[in-house]
Order: structure tokens, then sequence, then C-alpha cells
């Protein structure tokens, strides 16, 4: 990671080497650059959006909590049932109604499994749309301030305060979608 980071800043001052003015240009080209650093962890946590996001997903979460925690509940009583009637049954019908009992826990189970690969899909699905709108915030504030180069804070080793833009990438991606509704069917093939 270590090599990485070194490589991108190698890389990164090469490219800035390219863009400044050697001693015959220095008087006929003079080019300005003007760097910044994004820290994109703060924007996800801080956004307006991302925040709206974390609510909405967090409250069908607990939607689909609460319904498998009753199936399960459904489950344990149906369970306690059968134990009851274990001496009742006989043993031919005692049988037909464990499979029966093993075919609504294998559904249940089921069930949780497609949950989870929706709220996969789900997470997937408004990380890109988030990705999106970050980054049309971050062009639009490239182009209105003149950056000439912007790189993400965790590939810098070491960075001045002044060059930080995450306020004013924060600010105009708050402005540009303050929310988001994630809608009820999500579109089969996540883009």
């Amino acid at each position: 990671m270590l090599n990485y980071r070194i490589a991108v800043l190698i890389s990164s001052l090469s490219l800035a080497a390219l863009f400044l003015p050697g001693p015959a240009h220095a008087q006929e080209n003079p080019v300005q650059i003007k760097l910044g650093v994004l820290n994109i962890v703060r924007l996800t946590q801080t956004s307006l959006m991302s925040k709206d996001i974390a609510r909405q997903i967090d409250s069908r979460r607990k939607l689909f909590r609460a319904e498998i925690k009753s199936e399960e509940q459904a489950l344990r009583k149906a369970n306690e049932d059968l134990q009851k009637q274990r001496v009742i049954l006989s043993p031919a019908a005692f049988e037909q109604e464990i499979k029966l009992f093993r075919q609504k826990e294998l559904a249940l189970q089921r069930k949780v499994q497609q949950r989870n690969q929706e709220f996969n899909r789900l997470r997937v699905f408004t990380t890109r749309a988030f990705e999106k709108e970050l980054n049309k915030a971050l062009v639009d504030v490239t182009k209105k301030h003149n950056f000439t180069l912007v790189f993400r804070k965790r590939e810098v080793l070491v960075t001045a305060a002044f060059l930080d833009i995450t306020k004013l990438v924060l600010a105009q991606l708050d402005k540009n979608s303050p929310n988001f509704k994630i809608p009820d069917v999500l579109p089969k093939r996540v883009k």
C-alpha cells in the first residue's frame, strides 16, 4: 500500500512538473496549478444524501428484522406444539408434521438469504447513486474554482489544510442532492 502511495505521489509530482514552466517558457506561458485534496470518507459520513440513504436502509432493515423475528417466533411455537403432539400422533403422522415443519424452516432460511441479497443489491445501487452525485458536485467545484488537480485524501501522505476542498464539495453535494428516494423495486441490473 505504501508503494502504491509513493507511486501515486511520484506520478503526481511528475505530472505537476510537466505543467511547470521551464526557463524558456517562464515568460511566455505562465501556468498556474491549483491543487485540491478531497476527504471522501468525511463526505460519505456527513452529506445529507448519504444520511438520507442510511436512514431509509435502516428503516427497511428494521422492518425486515421485525418480520423475521415474528416468523421465527411462530416457528418456535409450532415446534413446541409439535413436541407436545408427539405422544398423541401416530409415528407416520408425526413424521409428516416434522416434514412440514422442516419445509417452513427452509422457507424462512431462503427468505433470509433472499433479503440479504436484496440488501446487498440495495447497498450497491445506493453507493453508485451517491458516487454519481459526488462526481457531479466535484466537477462543479473544480470548474467553479479552477482546480487543476484533485487528490483523494487517502492517497496523499502529507497535505496542508488549505488544500482541503472537502467543505466546498460537501456544500455543492448538499445543494445538488439533499436527499435521495430509494425506489421500492430496484432495477434488475444495478448500474
